[in-house]
């Protein structure tokens, strides 16, 4: 970085307009922007300090005249947690959370404990998919693991009055906030007795194309040891794919699951995938 550079950038009287910054972990802040280039920006906080931040530690940085985003002009997106239902490795952040209904079975609420791990709890209605009301508890840690990579690991339970079973994972995500993909790996295993049940890797990407809009998609890919859904299929795909429509508030993801039913008249069932989520925060904007 030139001196030169930074002299203007320490010179300037920060009357600029103010943007929102997102950082890598999660966080947002607002602050103008005093100067930047690929390595550095220089911000001035509401109380006038002024902090040098390396320029990979910012994900998205709100439009201003005089400034262009780091991944885009259309503010942070309070919905990169989570695919149509395979989480990625970014985290909600510290105080930032979610109420969703996801696929018109599970209601649950989402928050972010700290900057490194999320909490999610919530149910499955009774009468809907399940006879009795089934209780379903997750939690993620993630972290950044490289300048445009993260990880993290989680497990989410069923807990049903027969017992509990449900997931354990690890996961990774590549990109920026606005365009990143996640590979997983995990089983479904019962917690009571530790039997597998299945073997599983799921691949989601999310593509955003403006402000409001991403386009999703996510593959399943499933190995039975006992046998799946038929008794002679051990593989099994479940595919999905559509789009989110979302704001500062809220996200509506809309999709379609082709299940294969491996029968020779309707050897695929297109099934609609509808979710919808209310997003919240407890910092002051």
């Amino acid at each position: 970085m030139s001196l030169l550079w930074l002299a203007l950038a320490l010179a300037a009287e920060g009357d600029g307009p103010l943007v929102t910054l997102t950082l890598s972990d999660g966080q947002q802040i607002e602050a103008r922007v005093l100067a930047r280039n690929e390595r550095t920006i220089i911000i001035e906080l509401r109380d006038g300090q002024r902090i040098e931040l390396p320029a990979s530690a910012v994900d998205t940085l709100g439009s201003a005249p005089n400034a262009a985003p780091a991944t885009g002009a259309w503010g942070g997106d309070p919905n990169r947690s989570r695919y149509f239902y395979g989480p990625s490795a970014y985290s909600l952040g510290a105080g930032r959370g979610y109420l969703a209904q996801r696929a018109l079975a599970i209601t649950s609420v989402g928050v972010g404990v700290t900057d490194f791990w999320d909490l999610e709890a919530g149910a499955i209605l009774p009468l809907l998919l399940t006879e009795a009301p089934v209780a379903v508890v997750s939690t993620k840690l993630s972290a950044r693991a490289g300048e445009r990579a993260r990880a993290g690991v989680g497990t989410q339970v069923f807990l049903t009055p027969e017992g509990s079973l449900g997931f354990v994972f690890a996961n990774g995500t590549y990109g920026n906030e606005d365009r990143h993909a996640t590979v997983a790996a995990g089983v479904l295993a019962s917690f009571d007795t530790g039997e597998i049940g299945a073997d599983i890797v799921t691949t989601s990407v999310n593509w955003r194309l403006g402000e409001k809009t991403s386009v999703i998609g996510e593959v399943w890919w499933t190995y039975w040891p006992e046998g799946g859904i038929w008794p002679d299929t051990h593989f099994f795909i479940v595919p999905a794919g559509g789009a989110r429509l979302f704001g500062p508030k809220f996200a509506v993801d809309l999709g379609l699951v082709p299940i294969f039913t491996g029968e020779p008249y309707v050897p695929v069932v297109p099934v609609p995938w509808v979710s919808f989520a209310w997003n919240w925060s407890l910092k002051k904007s």
